[in-house]
């Protein structure tokens, strides 16, 4: 299995990512988005 994430968009006060799961084939397993709120 390998598991990947990334970064979509840094904002001023907001974060969106992103990760995928997939297998040594390439299929896609899991995939999901996150939307995070930076607090400074």
């Amino acid at each position: 299995m390998i598991a990947e994430g990334k970064v979509i968009n840094v904002g001023r006060s907001l974060i969106v990512s992103e990760g995928t799961i997939r297998d040594e084939s390439g299929k896609l397993y899991a995939h999901a988005t996150a939307t995070n709120m930076i607090i400074r």
